[in-house]
């Protein structure tokens, strides 16, 4: 029978929580303006943002991270 330790031992740790964004957020991260947010999409310096719902439209905030700051 296994032991309540081992049972601890092999329980994989939860994954990190995803942070979203919108593009107001962005914006103001990067001191521009929300058009230059979606221009930036369209020219794939920002990754595809994610559609959530009819007007809910978020960017992946650690995708954003590594691809403008290079960082991840």
């Amino acid at each position: 029978m296994t032991d309540q330790a081992t049972l601890r031992r092999k329980r994989k740790a939860p994954p990190e929580p995803v942070e979203f964004a919108s593009d107001i957020q962005l914006a103001r991260r990067y001191a521009v303006s929300r058009g230059t947010i979606w221009r930036w999409t369209d020219e794939g310096l920002l990754p595809k943002p994610l559609k959530l719902g009819p007007s809910c439209t978020r960017w992946r905030l650690t995708e954003v991270v590594e691809r403008l700051e290079g960082k991840a």
